[in-house]
């Protein structure tokens, strides 16, 4: 099962974070067909099924997703925009700057927000250590796992997931609002 569900929610831009978890928790239940309360979750927080099944959501201004794969996985997704230098200067190493990375800021925060994400070890660790070879689709962190990253852009949305090995997912975008 490599899978990525997104889905457009009307109105979740402007729900409060609160409800974005209330959004994520919905999700969960309803592509795994399982109750929230049925999860695991480890030291970090990070909810998982069993060892076969494991899962990563993201949301942003109004998008929510969902990739499933059978081992670790993180996802992140941001709907295209402008970005300040702070954000650069948050994640940005020598090596993002040496490739010229700087016009795919949210590429780079959304590649490392999933390596983090696909460790589940928290995301209150410094980006900046964090390295991509951009040529070998890798990412490490330390003295962490390396990992394989893939990122995609679908109209407004950049994201990326990030696996222990090199593998395809199948992406679908529903937009709800459609349907409401």
């Amino acid at each position: 099962m490599n899978e990525i569900i997104i889905k457009k929610m009307k109105n979740l831009n402007i729900i409060k974070r609160l409800n974005e978890k209330e959004n994520s928790k919905r999700l969960i239940e309803s592509t795994l067909n399982i109750k929230y309360e049925d999860l695991s979750f480890n030291e970090f927080n990070k909810p998982f099924l069993n060892d076969d099944i494991h899962f990563n959501v993201s949301h942003s201004k109004g998008y929510i997703g969902i990739a499933i794969y059978s081992s670790s996985i993180g996802f992140d997704l941001e709907v295209e925009r402008k970005v300040n230098n702070n954000l650069i200067n948050k994640i940005y190493n020598e090596v993002d700057l040496k490739v010229n990375q700087k016009d795919n800021i949210l590429k780079v925060f959304t590649i490392k927000e999933a390596y983090l994400k696909a460790l589940g070890i928290g995301l209150k660790y410094d980006f900046k250590n964090i390295i991509i070879d951009y040529d070998k689709f890798i990412v490490k962190y330390k003295d962490y796992e390396t990992m394989y990253f893939k990122t995609y852009k679908i109209n407004d949305i950049i994201f990326s997931v990030v696996t222990k090995d090199n593998t395809t997912f199948s992406i679908s975008l529903e937009d709800l609002n459609e349907k409401m």
